[in-house]
């Protein structure tokens, strides 16, 4: 099942590629669901460190959860600013 890919790109002749391996497929459930979580947050606050790289499906699911940050952080923004304002 395709997700997160958190191996480091590897130079090849042709330049850079990724491996393919996923990281929701490494170790325990626990270093599992926090590289999912560390992923989430940083797409969330539109950081985008570049450690962690949506491969397959995912790659739609982050750029939607990426426009959902910018979204919800800026409801945010005027429900507080209009809270203050009154």
């Amino acid at each position: 099942m395709p997700g997160v890919s958190a191996t480091p790109p590897v130079k090849t002749t042709g330049g850079e590629k990724s491996l393919p391996a996923i990281a929701t497929h490494c170790g325990p459930w626990y270093v599992r669901l926090g590289n999912c979580l560390y992923f989430s947050a940083v797409t969330f606050a539109t950081v985008g460190y570049g450690d962690l790289h949506p491969v397959h499906w995912a790659r739609v699911a982050g750029a939607v959860e990426g426009l959902l940050g910018v979204f919800i952080m800026a409801v945010f923004t005027v429900a507080f600013a209009r809270k203050i304002i009154r």
